[in-house]
């Protein structure tokens, strides 16, 4: 979608001069089955690509839920990337040793020249 008020190279241009605010690189994540050679299920998250991105924790407070009958904190983060990363509300993003469940995506109609992405922190991976 168009935004009314600039035109697509205008929007490639504020997301270029916007780079510098995204430092480091996301990989985007999507969840795959497949059949191992003894016939059962494989679950994965597989990499399908990467993009630059900026991860932050706007307020560092926990929420709390319940997971397998114990309470189970977590914080929501938001994840700025390029405006045109193709990742959906099914994607995981992997940064620096972590792994975030994305929670949403607003559409282009509203953070036109990036992504504003929320997620919450899923697993902690050894570097």
């Amino acid at each position: 979608m168009v935004d009314p008020l600039f035109s697509e190279a205008d929007l490639d241009q504020l997301g270029e001069d916007l780079a510098f605010a995204r430092p480091d690189t996301c990989t985007i994540l999507r969840y795959t089955e497949g059949r191992d050679p003894t016939g059962g299920v494989t679950e994965a998250w597989v990499s399908v690509g990467t993009t630059n991105c900026r991860v932050e924790v706007p307020n560092r407070v926990f929420t709390e839920y319940e997971l397998a009958g114990r309470p189970s904190p977590t914080v929501y983060y938001t994840i700025y990337t390029d405006r045109d990363a193709s990742i959906g509300p099914d994607d995981r993003i992997g940064h620096e040793g972590h792994e975030f469940e994305v929670y949403g995506v607003p559409g282009a109609e509203t953070f036109a020249a990036e992504l504003k992405i929320q997620a919450a922190l899923v697993t902690d991976q050894p570097s």
